[in-house]
């Protein structure tokens, strides 16, 4: 059994969404969170096969671009700051194993006029084997009420993949994850916003579906109808809506595993 990835970092993730460029490389924008107040430092995980490109960036990066504002930033990876890497964006070409790690951004200045602070955030990053998407996985946290959370991931190539994609609540209980979600729900969209997917007839074994992409069983009472679904994706960038039917909150692990 693989063990969950959220737990490598003591504060998960929280928020991240993919734009694909079919000319260009792909922009992954993370997000800061406040939690009571305080800006989170939220970690992602995402897998991306041999010889993809990237631009990494924040939110706040972003839109001080719009106000030219900008502060400069230090870019590091497994915590070696990378030489030149002060900018609000990291270019990675032709991504290979050895880029693999944990990349991080921190402000290093404040933009004129402002003391406007932005806690540092990162991603795992995992270059694996062309046509090869593994598994990724971030936890999410839904507030009061009919919040929405967003998830995105690329298929790459030129083949579909089969992929079951889940959202975890009740069972991260069992991890020692604080106030779980009770009823997660999760809707995919492709990248034109159009709601993407097909509803078996019958369902399939979620629990062989487990073992064979190595989740962790379902151990809280989620009803796998309701908070998996195995579908074909045609190469291109999708997003993973997700919600809580109880109106509740709490956190949720979204996951995607490609399905051998």
């Amino acid at each position: 059994m693989k063990t969950p990835s959220f737990l490598l970092s003591a504060i998960a993730a929280l928020l991240f969404s993919s734009i694909v460029g079919h000319a260009g490389p792909v922009l992954i924008v993370m997000t800061p969170e406040l939690i009571n107040g305080i800006a989170a430092a939220p970690q992602t995980y995402m897998s991306v096969p041999v010889g993809s490109s990237l631009i990494l960036t924040t939110s706040d990066a972003m839109n001080e671009q719009t106000t030219g504002n900008v502060r400069t930033y230090q870019w590091s990876k497994d915590g070696v700051a990378i030489s030149g890497a002060t900018a609000g964006a990291l270019p990675l070409s032709t991504l290979n194993a050895s880029d693999s790690g944990h990349y991080t951004i921190e402000p290093s200045s404040s933009p004129p006029g402002s003391n406007s602070i932005m806690s540092y955030v990162g991603i795992h990053l995992s270059v694996v084997p062309l046509g090869h998407l593994g598994n990724t996985s971030s936890r999410l946290t839904l507030k009061l009420g009919n919040d929405i959370q967003i998830f995105g991931f690329v298929v790459s190539g030129s083949e579909s993949k089969r992929m079951l994609i889940r959202v975890v609540g009740p069972s991260l209980a069992a991890f020692g994850v604080p106030t779980p979600a009770a009823q997660p729900r999760l809707k995919l969209y492709d990248a034109q916003g159009h709601a993407f997917g097909i509803t078996p007839t019958t369902s399939p074994d979620w629990n062989a579906l487990f073992a064979q992409t190595g989740a962790f069983a379902l151990t809280g009472g989620e009803d796998p109808d309701q908070t998996c679904s195995l579908q074909i994706f045609p190469p291109g960038s999708y997003t993973v809506q997700v919600s809580d039917a109880a109106t509740q909150g709490g956190n949720v692990l979204v996951e995607v595993y490609e399905v051998p």
